[in-house]
């Protein structure tokens, strides 16, 4: 019987600790986890709202462009956002509407012996163009340096600072802005009208006689920011 009695013992204990209820987590560890839960749907509820307006943003800025150009009887065309985006637009600009390109292989060296006067193969052209852009800003470095920032120190860009900027140009993908499109419309004798959402357009190079091309400027377009389109005539409208 004793000996019984030592088994049953020792079997109520073991049982006894495997049914021994999980440890509960304190009330401070309760409060922690609530304010991390806090944070949490705050942090997702600001994503969204921020999302929310930039789609707003974006929307706006649509409906603005599309207003300037069905007075004009005009309609986007879209040109990939690859960092090429103001390039192809001229060069879309300048096919579409068989504006001649003069004197080519002076103003871009590696233009490798193509026609002079009007290139149809958009991703040449577009190419082509970052050389002339380059080349100008070279050949006119008085002109423009004098209000290039330089974004190291703030001030004017140094020569070295100026020439790496214009190597840059002629990188692919590398996004062009207005210093690139005066060179160009300088160096084409183009008149490049740039329309925004924002303010009246921008027209660059508006002597009297030169040919006329329009763009479309975009700052909301994509999440990488600024964004550059060509337009085209909307097909019956009269």
């Amino acid at each position: 019987m004793h000996s019984e009695k030592q088994i049953f013992g020792t079997s109520d204990t073991t049982e006894n600790v495997g049914s021994k209820e999980p440890h509960k987590p304190s009330r401070a560890a309760r409060r922690r986890e609530k304010r991390a839960e806090q944070r949490r749907a705050q942090e997702e509820a600001l994503s969204k709202a921020a999302a929310s307006a930039d789609l707003s943003s974006r929307g706006k800025e649509w409906k603005k462009i599309e207003e300037q150009l069905f007075s004009r009887k005009l309609r986007i065309y879209e040109i990939p956002s690859d960092g090429d985006c103001l390039y192809r637009s001229i060069a879309h600009q300048l096919i579409q509407r068989k504006i001649p390109v003069p004197d080519l292989q002076s103003k871009c060296p590696t233009a490798d012996g193509k026609p002079s006067t009007f290139l149809d193969d958009p991703a040449h052209l577009a190419q082509s163009l970052r050389f002339i852009a380059s080349h100008y800003l070279r050949e006119n470095r008085d002109t423009f340096l004098s209000f290039m920032i330089s974004p190291d120190s703030g001030g004017l860009m140094s020569d070295d600072e100026y020439n790496a900027y214009c190597d840059s140009v002629e990188k692919p993908s590398v996004w062009g802005g207005q210093v690139e499109m005066q060179a160009l419309a300088s160096a084409l004798n183009l008149t490049i009208e740039v329309l925004q959402a924002e303010g009246p357009p921008i027209i660059l190079n508006g002597e009297p006689g030169h040919p006329l091309i329009t763009i479309v400027y975009q700052r909301h377009a994509f999440a990488l920011g600024e964004h550059y389109n060509s337009c085209v005539p909307i097909s019956g409208v009269t």
